[in-house]
């Protein structure tokens, strides 16, 4: 099988996001269902470079 796809480097300054919509949370022995509606690179905090730049007012809740 053939593939056109090629490997990049990338950038320290960036993380990858993927944004889902919870069917349900869970509880303590349930799955946790959604759908993945859209990922992408977006810029990292400078204090915490693991996490997405402003996550602590980007998101609503904190899941993990």
């Amino acid at each position: 099988m053939v593939s056109v796809a090629l490997k990049v480097a990338v950038p320290q300054d960036v993380v990858f996001v993927v944004y889902i919509r919870l069917n349900n949370l869970g509880g303590k022995h349930e799955t946790v269902v959604g759908t993945v509606t859209h990922w992408g690179f977006v810029e990292a905090d400078p204090n915490d470079p693991m996490l997405p730049i402003d996550y602590s007012s980007r998101y609503y809740t904190r899941l993990w």
